[in-house]
């Protein structure tokens, strides 16, 4: 099964596309152009532990 995401106006990320999203998936760019805010939406549980350590 292929998953993708289209994300628009959210935090750093104005419209963006990714398709062909696999179990390992890695986000490489410079600081402030949206890896964390992508990782918040696909993994909304993860983001809500990683801020109450």
């Amino acid at each position: 099964m292929q998953e993708s995401i289209i994300i628009r106006n959210f935090g750093p990320v104005k419209d963006m596309e990714i398709q062909n999203i696999t179990p390992f998936t890695v986000f490489i760019g410079e600081s402030g152009s949206g890896k964390s805010t992508i990782m918040k939406l696909k993994f909304p549980t993860i983001h809500k532990l990683t801020d109450s350590i």
